[in-house]
């Protein structure tokens, strides 16, 4: 008797050891029935409670770690790549797809797809109706949907398209959840198999628990995705604006004030006696001539031409402007006598071998040019620096058109 009773309590300071264990976390604690009777199957079961508090805690613990990779995502595209590198080890797959509702609920569209396939069947942007179909019955149940045979299904629904495509990837089985933020139906998250027979109840509790923590993320990714669109457009806007404002609309050369403040910047350079700065006024000769013989739609193209022609002529760190009407402006900045004659030269030759297309004829121009140099180390100002390459240019003009003459201070 005392035998018996001493190897009892034994066994039930062993079961009361694993519950302890159990209790603190520890759920791989397993106990040794010994016997078939009330206390042998007493053990059993907690064997069979400490595999399921193992597996529950095995599942939250990767559960609460694809939570925190798939929050940690932006945009929509980044966290459904975070959804497909979590889950596999809740939840078995080799497609992850995602679908999104149209905003008036009347169709779905494959947003994004990532697939062990090497030619994917059903792509993104494949779009088809909601009403009738079985999509319909997966939002109004709020339930998910297994599909383990897939070719099945298919003879059953042969007007599937959706299933014939994920089946030319290879696809046999399938798991479908709706996505439903604070309540609202935002699309769908697709989990698929190339076996057969791949899911079971038991993973619809997870990928409940999975789509429901995405539904809310695929929302705020939606909207930041919105508001950086907004964003871009707001900023492109500007820049159209800022363009609008220091571009001319005709020729795309910069117009009059930013010339002034680019001359502006580059004379200050000359004034701490850094480099010195040449400018240059072009002027197109007999200008009102062409608009006359050939109208003005030719005269508005000859002087986009010129204006590419100057662009193009000059050096890279040059500014080329349209200071108005018929005459352009070139800043020429660390540069020196010589060289600024030789740019000078290279635009009116090139000018001078232009051939507008107008009409029957090519129309052919000519500019004049007048150049002048501020030296480093002096005070130039920007006015009588323009004066002095506006003189010189009428000096050209004067010297029988299409050359150039330049003037030192």
């Amino acid at each position: 008797m005392g035998s018996s009773s001493s190897s009892l309590n034994a066994r039930i300071i062993q079961y009361r050891a694993a519950l302890d264990a159990m209790r603190h976390g520890q759920f791989d604690a397993t106990v040794a029935p010994d016997a078939d009777d009330a206390l042998g199957l007493l053990g059993e079961d907690i064997n069979a409670l400490a595999t399921a508090l193992h597996r529950r805690f095995s599942e939250l613990t990767s559960l609460q770690a694809i939570a925190e990779r798939v929050e940690a995502g932006l945009f929509l595209d980044d966290v459904l790549e975070r959804v497909y590198e979590s889950c596999r080890s809740v939840i078995p797959y080799d497609r992850i797809g995602c679908a999104l509702l149209s905003q008036d609920r009347s169709s779905v569209t494959a947003r994004w797809a990532k697939t062990a396939a090497s030619a994917p069947g059903l792509r993104v942007g494949f779009t088809q109706p909601i009403a009738g179909s079985s999509l319909e019955r997966i939002l109004n149940s709020g339930q998910p949907r297994i599909l383990n045979d897939l070719e099945d299904y298919l003879a059953q629904h042969p007007a599937s398209i959706s299933t014939r495509l994920v089946l030319a990837e290879g696809v046999r089985s399938s798991l479908t959840c709706p996505l439903i933020a604070q309540g609202t139906p935002v699309g769908f998250l697709f989990f698929s198999s190339r076996s057969r027979n791949t899911y079971r109840d038991v993973h619809l509790g997870l990928f409940l628990r999975i789509a429901g923590q995405l539904s809310v993320v695929v929302e705020k990714s939606l909207l930041y995705e919105e508001l950086f669109r907004v964003n871009e457009e707001l900023l492109a806007a500007r820049r159209a604006l800022e363009e609008q404002a220091t571009h001319d609309a005709l020729t795309g050369l910069l117009n009059r004030r930013a010339l002034l403040e680019r001359l502006g910047a580059e004379l200050s350079r000359v004034q701490r006696g850094t480099s010195n700065v040449g400018l240059l006024l072009c002027d197109i000769d007999h200008f009102k001539r062409v608009n006359d013989t050939h109208g003005h739609g030719a005269g508005d193209v000859v002087l986009r031409e010129v204006a590419r022609v100057l662009a193009q002529s000059c050096r890279p760190t040059d500014v080329v402007a349209r200071y108005g009407g018929e005459e352009f402006v070139v800043v020429v900045p660390a540069t020196s006598a010589s060289e600024l004659d030789a740019i000078a030269e290279r635009v009116r030759r090139a000018v001078e071998s232009l051939r507008v297309s107008s009409g029957e004829s090519p129309v052919t121009v000519t500019i004049s040019l007048g150049g002048a140099l501020a030296l480093a180390g002096s005070a130039p100002r920007a006015d009588p620096l323009i004066a002095l390459a506006d003189a010189a240019m009428y000096q050209a003009k004067r010297d029988g058109r299409n050359r150039y003459v330049r003037r030192q201070q």
